[in-house]
């Protein structure tokens, strides 16, 4: 696959160490799908969905703002947010560890999807 973008729940920004609904802001990666790297290209505000309140809008904001991006890299998510993404033709992965090795592991798949 070509390049393609990754939305990474990350703290720190060297680690995939948050939750879906934890997180405030996204570290958006460019993946080049041929040759495993990667590069940062934004640092994305997020509508951290827990304790805001579980609504529809809510979670369409939030589910529109990575629409972009092939994949969602989290280190946990619920079945809500999870649906909601893949709808939107993101795929959602869970991964704890440095950003290297869960680029590493996206470029592992088989399959992969662009939106």
């Amino acid at each position: 696959m070509e390049k393609y973008k990754a939305a990474i729940a990350s703290a720190d920004g060297e680690n995939v160490d948050l939750h879906f609904g934890q997180c405030s802001r996204f570290t958006i990666v460019e993946v080049d799908g041929a040759s495993g790297s990667y590069r940062v290209v934004e640092e994305r505000p997020a509508f951290a969905l827990c304790g805001a309140g579980d609504t529809d809008e809510a979670m369409d904001a939030a589910a529109n703002a990575l629409s972009d991006c092939a994949f969602v890299v989290v280190s946990r998510i619920g079945r809500w947010p999870y649906a909601t993404l893949y709808a939107r033709g993101v795929e959602c992965v869970e991964f704890r560890g440095p950003i290297a090795d869960a680029v590493n592991f996206l470029c592992s798949l088989p399959t992969r999807s662009a939106p």
